[in-house]
């Protein structure tokens, strides 16, 4: 993992996988980032910033997808849907993947 790449969550980034991962939780209208820091607690006894940092790190442990558009590489965490038999993820969070290329075999 290359240090340079783990950045903790924006504000965003942490609603959108909170409401992700625990939907009708959090609405839009609810009372802003402390309904947020609350609802971090509340489910996972640490503070939002904790949160932020500890999620940062774990999104470059997920998986890396490729998009068909750009062909860029990332790690992503949020909602998959099938559809046609393909997956596709709307990411609540993602981060730009340090892909290696495979080394020619020696003769």
């Amino acid at each position: 993992m290359n240090k340079a790449k783990i950045q903790p969550l924006s504000d965003l980034e942490r609603f959108d996988l909170l409401q992700a991962m625990f939907p009708g939780e959090l609405s839009d209208d609810n009372d802003g980032w402390d309904a947020m820091e609350d609802l971090v607690y509340d489910k996972f006894n640490i503070d939002a910033e904790d949160f932020d940092r500890l999620v940062g790190h774990l999104v470059m442990c997920a998986p890396v997808m490729g998009s068909p558009l750009t062909g860029t590489q990332h790690h992503v965490l949020g909602t998959i849907s099938i559809s046609n038999g393909q997956q596709h993820v709307m990411a609540a969070v993602k981060r730009e993947a340090a892909t290696q290329k495979a080394e020619e075999p020696t003769a």
